[in-house]
């Protein structure tokens, strides 16, 4: 089950990039994605990953045991690929799956439209969030130091 989720984060994360016109070889972009087609950085715990990196989560037992920053590839568990709207093609939004654990925020992807399966947005500005505030998740959300729409 694991490799699964893993392998459909991996496609939607190919998708996202691949929906978004900005990304290209070069070392800029204008929608936040790093030159190599992957996020500018996403925050993971008290971590922030660089770009190209995904923040990779390990659950087990609906909570987080681990969350780190690894390459896309190296990533063998589940994986928030975005943590705004910054990460994603311009337009889309940044979309947490909680898998039925509301503590357990084991995977993001970007969505051209609300997120799915009640699934939170995740933001950095209030500006994202229509009529809904940017604001910190509670604290017994892990991997912690994320801001949703609430």
């Amino acid at each position: 089950m694991r490799a699964i989720a893993t392998a459909v984060s991996v496609l939607t994360f190919l998708a996202c990039v691949g929906d978004n016109p900005d990304a290209s070889s070069s070392s800029s972009s204008s929608s936040g994605a790093s030159a190599s087609g992957g996020p500018a950085s996403i925050q993971c715990g008290n971590a922030k990953c660089a770009g190209g990196q995904v923040c990779c989560v390990t659950v087990e037992n609906g909570n987080v045991t681990d969350a780190s920053c690894k390459a896309t590839a190296d990533c063998t568990t589940s994986a928030l690929l975005c943590d705004d709207a910054s990460d994603c093609a311009a337009g889309e939004i940044c979309c947490v799956a909680n898998n039925g654990h509301s503590a357990a925020w084991r995977a993001s992807t970007c969505s051209k439209t609300a997120c799915p399966d009640s699934g939170d947005q995740l933001c950095a500005a209030s500006s994202e969030c229509g009529t809904k505030q940017c604001a910190p998740t509670p604290s017994f959300v892990r991997p912690e130091n994320l801001k949703s729409c609430q």
